[in-house]
Protein backbone atom coordinates (compact mmCIF):
# COMPACT_ATOMS: atom_id res chain seq x y z
CA UNK A 1 0.00 0.00 0.00
CA UNK A 2 1.70 3.22 -1.09
CA UNK A 3 1.85 6.09 1.62
CA UNK A 4 -1.20 7.97 -0.72
CA UNK A 5 -3.16 4.96 -0.69
CA UNK A 6 -2.57 4.82 2.86
CA UNK A 7 -3.69 8.05 3.54
CA UNK A 8 -6.91 7.42 1.37
CA UNK A 9 -7.73 4.31 3.58
CA UNK A 10 -7.39 6.21 6.89
CA UNK A 11 -9.31 9.21 5.54
CA UNK A 12 -12.48 6.74 4.57
CA UNK A 13 -12.16 4.69 7.98
CA UNK A 14 -12.23 7.63 9.61
CA UNK A 15 -15.16 9.18 8.27
CA UNK A 16 -16.92 5.45 8.84
CA UNK A 17 -16.16 5.55 12.31
CA UNK A 18 -17.32 8.77 12.93
CA UNK A 19 -20.52 8.23 11.07
CA UNK A 20 -20.92 4.95 13.07
CA UNK A 21 -20.41 6.28 16.42
CA UNK A 22 -23.12 9.36 15.55
CA UNK A 23 -25.49 7.12 13.74
CA UNK A 24 -29.29 7.79 15.33
CA UNK A 25 -28.07 9.92 17.98
CA UNK A 26 -31.06 11.63 19.56
CA UNK A 27 -31.18 15.22 20.37
CA UNK A 28 -31.80 13.95 24.12
CA UNK A 29 -31.50 15.63 27.21
CA UNK A 30 -28.03 15.31 29.05
CA UNK A 31 -27.67 12.19 31.68
CA UNK A 32 -25.63 10.45 34.23
CA UNK A 33 -22.05 11.36 34.38
CA UNK A 34 -22.76 13.75 30.93
CA UNK A 35 -24.24 16.01 32.95
CA UNK A 36 -21.63 17.63 35.03
CA UNK A 37 -19.04 18.38 31.98
CA UNK A 38 -21.97 19.57 30.20
CA UNK A 39 -23.19 22.08 33.65
CA UNK A 40 -18.95 23.45 33.11
CA UNK A 41 -20.03 24.37 29.29
CA UNK A 42 -23.43 26.34 30.22
CA UNK A 43 -21.29 28.26 33.19
CA UNK A 44 -19.45 29.24 30.29
CA UNK A 45 -21.13 29.98 27.88
CA UNK A 46 -22.84 32.51 30.70
CA UNK A 47 -19.95 33.69 31.83
CA UNK A 48 -17.62 33.74 29.38
CA UNK A 49 -14.21 31.75 29.51
CA UNK A 50 -12.31 30.50 32.91
CA UNK A 51 -8.99 28.74 33.49
CA UNK A 52 -10.76 26.35 35.08
CA UNK A 53 -14.74 24.68 34.24
CA UNK A 54 -16.97 26.19 36.26
CA UNK A 55 -20.59 25.05 38.01
CA UNK A 56 -22.68 26.81 40.74
CA UNK A 57 -20.67 26.18 43.68
CA UNK A 58 -17.52 28.52 41.27
CA UNK A 59 -14.51 26.65 39.55
CA UNK A 60 -14.38 23.24 39.88
CA UNK A 61 -11.13 21.58 40.74
CA UNK A 62 -10.99 18.12 39.06
CA UNK A 63 -10.06 18.90 35.62
CA UNK A 64 -8.43 21.21 34.05
CA UNK A 65 -10.96 23.43 31.33
CA UNK A 66 -9.00 21.83 28.08
CA UNK A 67 -12.04 19.92 26.81
CA UNK A 68 -14.50 22.38 28.46
CA UNK A 69 -13.12 25.17 26.46
CA UNK A 70 -12.89 22.72 23.13
CA UNK A 71 -16.91 22.17 23.65
CA UNK A 72 -17.53 25.97 24.42
CA UNK A 73 -16.42 26.84 21.28
CA UNK A 74 -18.31 23.96 19.33
CA UNK A 75 -21.28 25.51 20.76
CA UNK A 76 -20.60 28.99 20.01
CA UNK A 77 -19.61 27.68 16.53
CA UNK A 78 -22.81 25.19 16.18
CA UNK A 79 -25.38 27.52 17.97
CA UNK A 80 -25.51 26.24 21.99
CA UNK A 81 -24.43 23.48 23.41
CA UNK A 82 -26.70 19.64 22.68
CA UNK A 83 -25.63 16.13 23.06
CA UNK A 84 -25.04 15.96 18.99
CA UNK A 85 -22.24 18.98 19.77
CA UNK A 86 -21.29 17.54 22.52
CA UNK A 87 -20.12 14.24 21.10
CA UNK A 88 -18.18 15.61 18.58
CA UNK A 89 -14.87 15.37 20.19
CA UNK A 90 -15.79 11.76 21.57
CA UNK A 91 -16.51 10.61 18.38
CA UNK A 92 -13.84 12.02 16.24
CA UNK A 93 -11.29 11.14 18.97
CA UNK A 94 -12.65 7.07 18.96
CA UNK A 95 -12.49 7.44 15.26
CA UNK A 96 -8.92 8.38 14.98
CA UNK A 97 -8.36 5.60 17.66
CA UNK A 98 -9.92 3.44 15.32
CA UNK A 99 -7.62 4.57 12.74
CA UNK A 100 -4.42 4.31 15.23
CA UNK A 101 -5.56 0.78 15.90
CA UNK A 102 -5.95 -0.21 12.31
CA UNK A 103 -2.12 0.94 11.84
CA UNK A 104 -0.69 -0.60 14.83
CA UNK A 105 -2.56 -4.13 13.62
CA UNK A 106 -1.27 -3.36 9.93
CA UNK A 107 2.08 -3.48 10.92
CA UNK A 108 2.30 -6.94 11.37
CA UNK A 109 -0.63 -8.14 8.95
CA UNK A 110 -3.66 -6.51 7.56
CA UNK A 111 -6.10 -9.08 8.69
CA UNK A 112 -5.50 -8.61 12.17
CA UNK A 113 -5.86 -5.03 12.06
CA UNK A 114 -9.44 -5.28 10.66
CA UNK A 115 -10.40 -7.89 13.20
CA UNK A 116 -8.93 -5.31 16.05
CA UNK A 117 -11.31 -2.31 14.61
CA UNK A 118 -13.90 -4.39 14.62
CA UNK A 119 -13.27 -6.06 17.79
CA UNK A 120 -13.02 -2.31 19.18
CA UNK A 121 -15.89 -1.52 17.87
CA UNK A 122 -17.73 -3.98 19.33
CA UNK A 123 -16.06 -3.57 23.16
CA UNK A 124 -19.44 -2.39 24.94
CA UNK A 125 -17.00 0.45 27.18
CA UNK A 126 -15.91 2.05 23.87
CA UNK A 127 -18.67 2.33 21.79
CA UNK A 128 -20.51 3.80 24.56
CA UNK A 129 -18.05 6.63 25.34
CA UNK A 130 -17.84 7.14 21.62
CA UNK A 131 -21.22 8.23 21.78
CA UNK A 132 -21.58 10.01 24.59
CA UNK A 133 -20.10 13.45 26.30
CA UNK A 134 -16.91 12.01 27.91
CA UNK A 135 -13.31 13.84 28.07
CA UNK A 136 -11.32 10.21 28.61
CA UNK A 137 -11.43 8.99 24.85
CA UNK A 138 -8.52 12.58 24.73
CA UNK A 139 -6.30 9.79 26.45
CA UNK A 140 -7.12 6.99 25.06
CA UNK A 141 -6.57 8.49 21.43
CA UNK A 142 -3.43 10.38 22.41
CA UNK A 143 -1.96 6.80 24.10
CA UNK A 144 -2.98 4.84 20.94
CA UNK A 145 -0.94 7.13 18.80
CA UNK A 146 2.20 7.66 20.74
CA UNK A 147 2.06 3.60 20.66
CA UNK A 148 1.89 3.71 17.32
CA UNK A 149 4.67 6.03 16.93
CA UNK A 150 7.14 3.53 18.70
CA UNK A 151 5.92 0.26 17.22
CA UNK A 152 6.66 2.23 13.59
CA UNK A 153 9.67 3.09 14.99
CA UNK A 154 10.79 -0.65 15.70
CA UNK A 155 8.94 -1.86 12.41
CA UNK A 156 10.96 0.96 10.33
CA UNK A 157 14.02 1.46 12.16
CA UNK A 158 13.74 5.15 12.67
CA UNK A 159 14.82 7.31 15.14
CA UNK A 160 12.70 7.96 18.01
CA UNK A 161 10.66 10.84 17.63
CA UNK A 162 11.34 12.45 21.37
CA UNK A 163 9.86 15.51 20.67
CA UNK A 164 6.88 14.18 19.08
CA UNK A 165 5.71 11.93 22.08
CA UNK A 166 6.90 14.76 24.76
CA UNK A 167 4.10 16.72 23.03
CA UNK A 168 1.38 13.62 22.91
CA UNK A 169 2.34 13.42 26.53
CA UNK A 170 2.20 17.18 27.26
CA UNK A 171 -1.49 17.30 25.51
CA UNK A 172 -2.99 14.04 27.66
CA UNK A 173 -1.58 16.14 31.02
CA UNK A 174 -3.31 19.81 29.38
CA UNK A 175 -7.01 17.90 28.74
CA UNK A 176 -6.74 15.15 31.69
CA UNK A 177 -3.92 16.45 34.47
CA UNK A 178 -1.36 14.99 35.35
CA UNK A 179 -2.83 11.81 35.62
CA UNK A 180 -3.56 11.77 31.85
CA UNK A 181 0.24 12.44 31.57
CA UNK A 182 1.17 9.40 33.27
CA UNK A 183 -0.64 7.33 31.98
CA UNK A 184 0.42 7.72 28.34
CA UNK A 185 4.11 7.92 29.59
CA UNK A 186 3.91 5.24 32.01
CA UNK A 187 2.76 2.41 28.72
CA UNK A 188 5.89 4.17 26.80
CA UNK A 189 8.54 4.16 28.91
CA UNK A 190 7.61 0.28 30.04
CA UNK A 191 7.47 -0.69 26.67
CA UNK A 192 10.94 0.69 25.91
CA UNK A 193 12.47 -0.76 29.27
CA UNK A 194 11.08 -4.23 28.16
CA UNK A 195 12.58 -4.15 24.64
CA UNK A 196 15.84 -3.47 26.21
CA UNK A 197 16.22 0.19 25.42
CA UNK A 198 16.91 1.19 28.81
CA UNK A 199 18.84 4.15 27.59
CA UNK A 200 15.63 5.51 25.73
CA UNK A 201 13.29 4.57 28.04
CA UNK A 202 14.83 6.78 30.88
CA UNK A 203 15.48 9.81 29.24
CA UNK A 204 11.30 9.45 27.85
CA UNK A 205 10.70 9.23 31.09
CA UNK A 206 13.25 11.62 32.71
CA UNK A 207 10.99 14.32 29.92
CA UNK A 208 7.77 13.05 31.24
CA UNK A 209 8.98 14.10 34.63
CA UNK A 210 9.82 17.18 33.95
CA UNK A 211 6.99 17.78 31.75
CA UNK A 212 4.59 16.69 34.97
CA UNK A 213 6.49 19.03 37.02
CA UNK A 214 6.66 21.88 34.80
CA UNK A 215 2.95 21.30 33.77
CA UNK A 216 2.05 20.78 37.68
CA UNK A 217 2.89 23.66 38.36
CA UNK A 218 1.60 25.95 35.77
CA UNK A 219 -1.71 24.19 36.76
CA UNK A 220 -1.43 25.64 40.14
CA UNK A 221 -0.74 28.93 38.89
CA UNK A 222 -3.72 28.87 37.20
CA UNK A 223 -5.81 27.59 40.25
CA UNK A 224 -4.17 30.54 42.16
CA UNK A 225 -5.51 32.49 39.39
CA UNK A 226 -9.22 30.96 39.00
CA UNK A 227 -9.36 31.45 43.28
CA UNK A 228 -6.38 31.77 44.88
CA UNK A 229 -5.02 29.42 47.93
CA UNK A 230 -7.83 27.75 48.92
CA UNK A 231 -8.51 26.81 45.38
CA UNK A 232 -5.37 25.33 44.95
CA UNK A 233 -5.45 23.26 47.92
CA UNK A 234 -8.47 21.73 46.57
CA UNK A 235 -7.15 20.84 42.76
CA UNK A 236 -3.89 19.34 44.90
CA UNK A 237 -6.00 17.45 46.74
CA UNK A 238 -8.52 16.23 44.14
CA UNK A 239 -6.11 15.53 41.15
CA UNK A 240 -3.07 14.46 43.07
CA UNK A 241 -3.32 13.60 46.54
CA UNK A 242 -6.63 12.53 46.82
CA UNK A 243 -6.46 10.14 44.15
CA UNK A 244 -4.43 8.37 46.18
CA UNK A 245 -6.57 8.47 49.07
CA UNK A 246 -8.14 5.03 50.82
CA UNK A 247 -9.48 2.94 47.81
CA UNK A 248 -13.15 2.67 48.19
CA UNK A 249 -13.20 -0.03 45.90
CA UNK A 250 -11.64 -3.23 45.54
CA UNK A 251 -7.93 -3.92 44.38
CA UNK A 252 -8.96 -6.24 41.62
CA UNK A 253 -12.50 -4.59 40.67
CA UNK A 254 -10.68 -3.37 37.14
CA UNK A 255 -9.51 -7.14 36.56
CA UNK A 256 -13.26 -8.60 36.79
CA UNK A 257 -15.65 -5.49 36.43
CA UNK A 258 -13.97 -5.84 32.71
CA UNK A 259 -15.64 -8.77 31.73
CA UNK A 260 -18.68 -6.60 31.69
CA UNK A 261 -17.73 -3.29 30.99
CA UNK A 262 -15.48 -4.00 28.63
CA UNK A 263 -17.48 -7.19 26.81
CA UNK A 264 -16.56 -8.80 24.24
CA UNK A 265 -12.93 -7.49 23.79
CA UNK A 266 -11.83 -8.23 27.23
CA UNK A 267 -13.09 -11.74 27.33
CA UNK A 268 -11.16 -13.05 24.01
CA UNK A 269 -8.21 -11.25 25.01
CA UNK A 270 -7.12 -12.70 28.69
CA UNK A 271 -7.22 -16.46 27.44
CA UNK A 272 -4.58 -14.63 24.49
CA UNK A 273 -2.73 -12.92 27.49
CA UNK A 274 -2.57 -16.77 29.03
CA UNK A 275 -1.69 -18.68 26.28
CA UNK A 276 0.48 -16.66 24.72
CA UNK A 277 2.53 -16.76 28.11
CA UNK A 278 2.87 -21.13 27.91
CA UNK A 279 2.84 -21.21 23.73
CA UNK A 280 4.88 -18.11 22.45
CA UNK A 281 3.37 -18.10 18.54
CA UNK A 282 6.21 -17.82 15.82
CA UNK A 283 6.05 -14.51 14.70
CA UNK A 284 8.70 -12.23 13.08
CA UNK A 285 10.61 -10.40 15.48
CA UNK A 286 8.44 -7.30 14.93
CA UNK A 287 5.50 -9.41 15.10
CA UNK A 288 6.32 -10.76 18.86
CA UNK A 289 7.60 -7.05 19.75
CA UNK A 290 4.06 -5.70 19.12
CA UNK A 291 2.94 -8.86 20.88
CA UNK A 292 4.69 -7.65 24.11
CA UNK A 293 3.49 -4.19 23.35
CA UNK A 294 -0.13 -4.71 23.61
CA UNK A 295 0.39 -6.83 26.55
CA UNK A 296 2.35 -4.27 28.52
CA UNK A 297 -0.26 -1.77 27.48
CA UNK A 298 -3.02 -4.08 28.70
CA UNK A 299 -1.64 -4.54 32.21
CA UNK A 300 -0.03 -1.23 33.10
CA UNK A 301 -3.49 0.50 32.70
CA UNK A 302 -5.21 -1.98 35.16
CA UNK A 303 -2.70 -2.45 37.88
CA UNK A 304 -1.45 1.77 37.42
CA UNK A 305 -5.27 2.59 37.41
CA UNK A 306 -6.21 0.39 40.14
CA UNK A 307 -3.82 2.34 42.61
CA UNK A 308 -6.33 5.21 42.86
CA UNK A 309 -9.47 5.36 45.42
CA UNK A 310 -11.84 5.54 42.71
CA UNK A 311 -12.48 2.95 40.02
CA UNK A 312 -15.26 3.45 37.41
CA UNK A 313 -15.13 2.05 33.98
CA UNK A 314 -13.93 4.84 31.52
CA UNK A 315 -11.04 5.65 33.53
CA UNK A 316 -9.14 2.24 32.06
CA UNK A 317 -10.47 3.31 28.53
CA UNK A 318 -7.22 3.93 27.00
CA UNK A 319 -6.88 0.09 27.71
CA UNK A 320 -9.58 -0.69 24.86
CA UNK A 321 -7.41 -0.65 21.57
CA UNK A 322 -4.80 -2.72 23.27
CA UNK A 323 -7.84 -5.28 24.28
CA UNK A 324 -8.84 -5.03 21.07
CA UNK A 325 -5.98 -6.20 19.09
CA UNK A 326 -5.07 -8.86 22.18
CA UNK A 327 -9.13 -10.09 21.39
CA UNK A 328 -8.33 -10.73 17.76
CA UNK A 329 -4.87 -12.18 17.89
CA UNK A 330 -6.21 -15.82 17.39
CA UNK A 331 -6.85 -14.49 13.44
CA UNK A 332 -3.23 -14.18 13.25
CA UNK A 333 -2.28 -17.23 15.32
CA UNK A 334 -4.73 -19.86 13.25
CA UNK A 335 -1.67 -21.83 12.09
CA UNK A 336 0.86 -21.53 15.16
CA UNK A 337 -0.42 -25.31 16.32
CA UNK A 338 -2.99 -26.83 18.31
CA UNK A 339 -3.54 -25.17 21.37
CA UNK A 340 -3.64 -21.45 19.16
CA UNK A 341 -6.25 -23.63 16.58
CA UNK A 342 -8.32 -24.67 19.23
CA UNK A 343 -8.62 -21.20 20.91
CA UNK A 344 -9.55 -19.60 17.19
CA UNK A 345 -12.24 -22.80 17.45
CA UNK A 346 -13.41 -21.31 20.45
CA UNK A 347 -13.57 -17.74 19.26
CA UNK A 348 -15.56 -18.17 16.86
CA UNK A 349 -17.63 -20.41 18.14
CA UNK A 350 -18.39 -17.48 21.07
CA UNK A 351 -18.87 -14.98 18.21
CA UNK A 352 -21.29 -16.87 16.35
CA UNK A 353 -23.45 -17.67 19.44
CA UNK A 354 -23.72 -14.36 20.33
CA UNK A 355 -26.34 -12.88 18.19
CA UNK A 356 -28.32 -16.40 19.44
CA UNK A 357 -27.87 -15.96 23.18
CA UNK A 358 -29.10 -12.72 22.99
CA UNK A 359 -32.25 -13.43 21.27
CA UNK A 360 -32.90 -16.38 23.53
CA UNK A 361 -32.93 -13.49 26.50
CA UNK A 362 -34.82 -11.06 24.69
CA UNK A 363 -38.05 -12.38 25.56
CA UNK A 364 -37.31 -12.12 29.48
CA UNK A 365 -36.72 -8.00 29.09
CA UNK A 366 -39.70 -6.98 28.46
CA UNK A 367 -41.70 -7.74 32.12
CA UNK A 368 -38.44 -6.89 33.56
CA UNK A 369 -38.75 -3.53 31.75
CA UNK A 370 -42.49 -3.17 32.72
CA UNK A 371 -41.37 -3.35 36.49
CA UNK A 372 -39.52 0.17 35.60
CA UNK A 373 -42.52 1.45 34.02
CA UNK A 374 -40.50 1.48 30.66
CA UNK A 375 -41.90 0.59 26.88
CA UNK A 376 -39.14 -0.16 24.38
CA UNK A 377 -41.60 -2.78 22.37
CA UNK A 378 -40.40 -1.06 19.30
CA UNK A 379 -37.08 -1.14 20.04
CA UNK A 380 -37.43 -4.69 21.24
CA UNK A 381 -39.05 -5.93 18.50
CA UNK A 382 -36.58 -4.25 16.04
CA UNK A 383 -33.76 -5.62 18.14
CA UNK A 384 -35.18 -9.14 17.34
CA UNK A 385 -35.19 -8.54 14.11
CA UNK A 386 -31.85 -7.99 13.79
CA UNK A 387 -30.78 -10.69 16.09
CA UNK A 388 -32.36 -13.28 13.71
CA UNK A 389 -30.78 -11.86 10.78
CA UNK A 390 -27.72 -11.91 12.14
CA UNK A 391 -27.82 -15.14 13.62
CA UNK A 392 -29.20 -16.66 10.16
CA UNK A 393 -25.92 -15.13 8.58
CA UNK A 394 -23.63 -16.32 11.57
CA UNK A 395 -24.73 -20.10 11.59
CA UNK A 396 -25.32 -20.53 7.64
CA UNK A 397 -23.18 -22.84 5.68
CA UNK A 398 -21.62 -19.95 4.01
CA UNK A 399 -19.79 -18.64 7.70
CA UNK A 400 -17.67 -21.89 7.51
CA UNK A 401 -15.84 -21.04 4.59
CA UNK A 402 -15.37 -17.12 4.82
CA UNK A 403 -12.38 -15.03 6.41
CA UNK A 404 -12.12 -15.15 10.15
CA UNK A 405 -13.17 -11.47 10.45
CA UNK A 406 -16.23 -11.73 9.25
CA UNK A 407 -17.21 -13.94 12.82
CA UNK A 408 -16.20 -10.30 14.17
CA UNK A 409 -18.30 -8.67 11.98
CA UNK A 410 -21.10 -10.54 12.93
CA UNK A 411 -20.17 -10.34 17.15
CA UNK A 412 -19.59 -6.13 16.54
CA UNK A 413 -23.05 -5.90 14.48
CA UNK A 414 -24.54 -7.48 17.72
CA UNK A 415 -23.06 -5.14 20.43
CA UNK A 416 -23.77 -1.58 17.96
CA UNK A 417 -27.49 -3.35 18.22
CA UNK A 418 -28.08 -3.73 21.24
CA UNK A 419 -26.29 -0.46 22.24
CA UNK A 420 -28.07 1.99 20.00
CA UNK A 421 -31.74 0.24 19.63
CA UNK A 422 -31.62 -0.87 23.74
CA UNK A 423 -29.21 0.52 26.44
CA UNK A 424 -29.27 3.64 25.10
CA UNK A 425 -33.17 4.25 25.00
CA UNK A 426 -33.09 2.25 28.07
CA UNK A 427 -30.95 4.34 30.39
CA UNK A 428 -32.46 7.67 28.93
CA UNK A 429 -35.94 6.98 29.83
CA UNK A 430 -34.36 5.33 33.61
CA UNK A 431 -32.31 8.87 34.16
CA UNK A 432 -34.65 11.36 32.61
CA UNK A 433 -35.16 14.52 34.80
CA UNK A 434 -36.48 16.93 31.83
CA UNK A 435 -40.28 16.86 32.71
CA UNK A 436 -39.81 17.03 36.50
CA UNK A 437 -36.85 19.82 35.98
CA UNK A 438 -39.97 21.45 33.76
CA UNK A 439 -42.90 21.23 36.00
CA UNK A 440 -40.83 22.99 39.18
CA UNK A 441 -39.45 25.54 36.77
CA UNK A 442 -42.88 26.47 35.57
CA UNK A 443 -43.51 26.96 39.33
CA UNK A 444 -41.48 28.72 40.11
CA UNK A 445 -41.34 31.41 37.40
CA UNK A 446 -44.91 31.72 38.07
CA UNK A 447 -44.08 32.03 42.27
CA UNK A 448 -40.70 33.87 41.32
CA UNK A 449 -39.26 31.40 43.92
CA UNK A 450 -36.28 30.39 45.20
CA UNK A 451 -34.67 26.91 44.31
CA UNK A 452 -33.02 24.91 47.50
CA UNK A 453 -32.18 20.96 47.72
CA UNK A 454 -32.44 19.57 51.05
CA UNK A 455 -30.47 16.95 51.71
CA UNK A 456 -29.09 16.96 48.05
CA UNK A 457 -25.28 16.70 47.19
CA UNK A 458 -24.03 19.86 45.60
CA UNK A 459 -22.16 17.82 43.59
CA UNK A 460 -24.95 15.21 42.83
CA UNK A 461 -28.46 15.26 41.82
CA UNK A 462 -28.28 19.11 41.99
CA UNK A 463 -25.98 19.01 38.79
CA UNK A 464 -28.83 16.89 36.89
CA UNK A 465 -30.95 19.36 38.29
CA UNK A 466 -29.53 22.69 36.79
CA UNK A 467 -28.13 21.53 33.70
CA UNK A 468 -32.08 20.75 32.87
CA UNK A 469 -32.90 23.81 33.97
CA UNK A 470 -30.27 25.84 32.49
CA UNK A 471 -31.13 29.12 33.80
CA UNK A 472 -27.92 30.10 35.78
CA UNK A 473 -29.43 30.62 39.02
CA UNK A 474 -27.84 29.85 42.41
CA UNK A 475 -29.93 27.45 44.47
CA UNK A 476 -29.65 26.87 47.92
CA UNK A 477 -28.51 23.93 49.82
CA UNK A 478 -30.13 22.78 53.07
CA UNK A 479 -29.12 19.98 55.54
CA UNK A 480 -31.72 20.61 58.11
CA UNK A 481 -35.33 22.23 57.96
CA UNK A 482 -35.37 25.78 56.80
CA UNK A 483 -37.05 28.43 59.27
CA UNK A 484 -39.54 30.82 56.97
CA UNK A 485 -38.70 33.30 59.30
CA UNK A 486 -35.85 33.57 57.60
CA UNK A 487 -37.34 33.96 54.06
CA UNK A 488 -37.17 36.73 51.73
CA UNK A 489 -39.35 35.27 49.02
CA UNK A 490 -40.82 31.46 48.36
CA UNK A 491 -38.62 28.74 48.57
CA UNK A 492 -39.32 25.46 46.44
CA UNK A 493 -37.21 22.88 48.30
CA UNK A 494 -36.33 20.22 45.78
CA UNK A 495 -35.71 16.37 47.52
CA UNK A 496 -35.95 12.53 47.60
CA UNK A 497 -39.72 11.80 48.22
CA UNK A 498 -38.54 9.92 51.06
CA UNK A 499 -36.85 12.86 52.84
CA UNK A 500 -39.79 14.56 52.26
CA UNK A 501 -42.33 12.17 53.98
CA UNK A 502 -39.93 11.74 56.91
CA UNK A 503 -39.11 15.63 57.39
CA UNK A 504 -42.03 17.25 55.96
CA UNK A 505 -45.04 14.65 56.91
CA UNK A 506 -47.25 17.67 57.85
CA UNK A 507 -47.00 19.00 53.98
CA UNK A 508 -48.25 18.17 50.84
CA UNK A 509 -45.83 18.23 47.64
CA UNK A 510 -46.39 20.63 45.35
CA UNK A 511 -44.89 18.82 42.74
CA UNK A 512 -44.06 15.02 42.47
CA UNK A 513 -42.20 12.96 40.11
CA UNK A 514 -39.03 11.36 38.95
CA UNK A 515 -35.49 12.71 38.31
CA UNK A 516 -32.12 10.76 37.33
CA UNK A 517 -34.09 7.25 38.17
CA UNK A 518 -35.06 8.26 41.99
CA UNK A 519 -38.57 9.57 43.16
CA UNK A 520 -38.39 13.30 43.71
CA UNK A 521 -40.99 15.61 45.92
CA UNK A 522 -40.82 19.37 45.70
CA UNK A 523 -42.39 21.22 49.47
CA UNK A 524 -43.40 25.25 48.73
CA UNK A 525 -42.17 27.00 51.97
CA UNK A 526 -43.56 30.74 52.30
CA UNK A 527 -41.38 33.73 54.14
CA UNK A 528 -44.36 35.18 56.24
CA UNK A 529 -46.58 32.17 57.10
CA UNK A 530 -44.41 29.33 56.92
CA UNK A 531 -44.89 26.11 55.00
CA UNK A 532 -48.21 25.89 53.16
CA UNK A 533 -50.14 23.26 51.15
CA UNK A 534 -50.92 23.34 47.83
CA UNK A 535 -52.84 21.98 45.30
CA UNK A 536 -50.53 19.03 43.97
CA UNK A 537 -48.96 19.76 40.27
CA UNK A 538 -48.64 16.67 38.86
Amino acid sequence: MTARTARHHDLLLFLAATALFTLALPAREFIGFETRFALFVQEMLRTGWTLFPHTHMGPYPDYPGTSTWILYYLSRLLGGLSLPVAVIPSALLSAWTVVMTWRIGALEDQRWAWAGVLALIGTEAFFQQARTLSIDPYVMALLATSMWILLRVDHENRPLPVLGLLLLQLAALAVRGPIGLVVVTGVNTLYLFATGRWRQGFFVGLRALGALLVGTGLLLLAAWIEGGEPFVREVLRMEVVGRFEESRDPLGTYWIDSFGNYFYGYLLAVPVVLLAIFRRPGLTPQGRRLLLALVIWLLVILVGMSVPATKKARYILPMAPAVALLAAFPVLALQEGRAWSLLWRATSFLLRTLPLLFLAILPFLPPLLARRGIDLTLNLWSLAGVLLLLTWLAWSKKMERVEPIHHFLIATAVVVAIHVLLLEPFNWKKQTSAHFVHQVETLRTREQAELGFFRIGADGAAVVYLVNADTGDRPRFFTSRPDPQQLSRPLLLVMKSREARRHFSDQVPVVEGVMDGVEMSVIRLSPTSGATSSQRNQ
